[in-house]
């Protein structure tokens, strides 16, 4: 939902706490969670009233000075949707922006691989708002040779990943978005991250575990997350890597376990 700059901080401290809309049909849900200004706030309830029923009190619940002002801003439409809300926080999306943790990317790398299943399109998105940080949808959407439209719903995934964020005008990367797309070699081991992460992290050594029996893959698209096992003589390890590397590709949609 939308909200006026005028009401982010009635919002933030709770004075607003109810909204009406001139919708068609509704567009909120009870329970649901809506991203306002760096701030989440939560539907407690949505239903249709008369504006008859609106009074002085609920028009300075939803930021109005009286009850004329608020009916003169719905215009002629009667009945409204009102949808009482609660503050909950900041919106959810800044932490995970800044979340740039082994076992937080290697999570993000397996939920990209999903969205590719349909075909590739998450890391040229990516790639693309890294090229042109500030530029206009329309313009990003040409580029990648889809309608704006189309284009925004995949960049909408993408920031409820936290990996891009909304400007004035267009995009950027987050710090997890550049993480993942740098491809960093990331492993969240007990012990022995050094050596295993340089394992991982080179499709040859790859290979060689994989002759060995001693990894477990699963390759989708171009993102790739990997595990590995070491064998019989070594303490045993969990390793959680992500790797990109130019000649992994080839194993693409490979399981790979023993």
């Amino acid at each position: 939902m939308l909200f006026s700059a005028d009401a982010w901080p009635g919002i933030a401290e709770g004075s607003i706490t109810v909204t009406f809309r001139a919708w068609t049909r509704a567009q909120a849900t009870v329970g649901g969670r809506y991203r306002v200004a760096g701030m989440l706030i939560e539907a407690t309830d949505v239903r249709q009233v008369g504006v008859d029923e609106i009074t002085d009190d609920d028009a300075h619940r939803a930021g109005a000075t009286d009850r004329a002002a608020l009916l003169a801003r719905l215009g002629p439409s009667d009945p409204v949707w009102r949808v009482d809300f609660v503050y909950r926080g900041p919106d959810d999306r800044i932490a995970r922006r800044n979340d740039t943790s082994a076992d937080d990317l290697a999570a993000v790398i397996v939920r990209l691989s999903r969205l590719d299943r349909n075909g590739a399109w998450t890391r040229s998105t990516l790639q693309l708002i890294e090229r042109y940080p500030g530029v206009v949808s329309t313009t990003l959407a040409r580029h990648a040779s889809q309608d704006r439209a189309a284009f925004k719903v995949n960049v909408r995934k993408l920031k409820e990943l936290g990996l891009t964020e909304s400007l004035d005008i267009g995009y950027r990367l987050s710090p997890r978005g550049e993480a993942v797309l740098r491809g960093r070699h990331v492993v969240s081991a007990s012990r022995g991250e050094d050596s295993c992460s340089t394992r991982a992290a080179r499709s040859g050594a790859l290979r060689v575990e994989q002759e060995r029996h001693h990894v477990g893959a699963v390759l989708a698209g171009p993102w790739i997350s990997v595990g590995l096992r070491p064998g019989p003589g070594q303490e045993p390890q969990l390793v959680s890597a992500v790797c990109r590397d130019p000649e992994l590709p080839r194993l693409r949609n490979r399981h790979v376990e023993q």
